[in-house]
């Protein structure tokens, strides 16, 4: 019986934990947003900075855009639509 007590609390104890998280998210849920929207923002600046860098760099035939750069770019513009 005394580790069934036990348990009990341990499980309640992880169960409070958790839904103090949650409470505080939502509970900050506009600083949250604002948080958000400032670092979506830092990412449109950076990949307009590396688009012209990219485009004056083929443009003088010193480098060719990567694979990898094309990719983030398109995700990014991918997520500036639904966004």
């Amino acid at each position: 019986m005394e580790q069934l007590v036990e348990i009990l609390l341990g499980v309640s104890k992880y169960l409070c934990g958790c839904a103090k998280e949650e409470a505080l998210y939502v509970y900050n849920l506009e600083e949250n947003l604002q948080k958000l929207k400032d670092e979506w923002e830092d990412v449109v600046s950076m990949k307009q900075d590396l688009n012209t860098r990219v485009d004056e760099d083929e443009r003088y035939g010193l480098m060719h855009r990567t694979h990898e750069v094309d990719r983030w770019m398109n995700k990014v513009k991918a997520l500036q639509k639904v966004m």
